[in-house]
Parts: C-alpha cells; structure tokens; sequence
C-alpha cells in the first residue's frame, strides 16, 4: 500500500485560520507555488470545505503546473 499525503487548505482562508489567524493571507502566487510543489512532490488529493470560503474558488482559478 503506498502513503498518501493530503493538503490540508484552511490556511488559505483571507485572514488564516487556527493558530495563523489573522496572519497575512497567502497570495494566489504563492498559493499557486504550493499547489505545483505539491503536485509535483505526489499531492493529489486537497482537503477543503465550503466554510473555507473562497478557496475552492481561488484554487479552481490557478494555473496548476504539473
């Protein structure tokens, strides 16, 4: 069975979540750099929710690398 590492998105809310709340929001660039590293480093899989308010839509949005 191989290991599968999933990335978590609540960080990317505007204004962070959990221990980075109110934390400078993260940048489509930079938002887009981790997605590509991620993607290239095996992440296929985001963990995301509808609370998260717009991250599904800013993800949805990218270039995503591969």
């Amino acid at each position: 069975m191989r290991n599968k590492l999933i990335l978590g998105t609540a960080q990317f809310i505007p204004g962070g979540y959990g221990a980075l709340r109110g934390y400078k929001k993260v940048s489509n660039s930079q938002l887009n750099e981790i997605l590509n590293y991620a993607y290239k480093n095996g992440i296929r899989i985001l963990e995301t929710s509808n609370a998260y308010k717009n991250v599904i839509s800013r993800i949805s949005k990218l270039n995503k690398k591969k």
